[in-house]
């Protein structure tokens, strides 16, 4: 199954990686930390080409990874696509629409 695929790929890629003392400090208990249900974020309305990459950079860098490999006519598309729905579930599917397309 591909699942299983997917979890070997991370399980292997993480066999080399060792905790430091600088990232064993002491973790916040659960109640401490607020819990919300999972909820499509919407994005701002309005930003300029420049803010929405720098948004889409500092928010959802997966996918600004993505949006950064599409060539300049792609990334227009995508920047249009979020001018009329600015909800990041609707944006990251057109920056996979547009990166199947190359």
């Amino acid at each position: 199954m591909f699942a299983d695929a997917y979890l070997d790929a991370l399980n292997s890629a993480a066999d080399g990686l060792e905790l430091d003392s600088k990232s064993a400090g002491d973790t916040p208990a659960s109640s401490d930390i607020e819990s919300s249900p999972a909820v499509p974020e919407n994005m701002p309305k309005g930003l300029s080409k420049d803010g929405f990459e720098v948004f889409l950079q500092k928010r959802f860098f997966g996918s600004f990874a993505f949006y950064e490999k599409l060539d300049n006519d792609a990334k227009e598309k995508v920047f249009s696509a979020y001018g009329g729905k600015p909800n990041i579930d609707f944006v990251r599917d057109q920056i996979k629409r547009q990166y199947l397309r190359k």
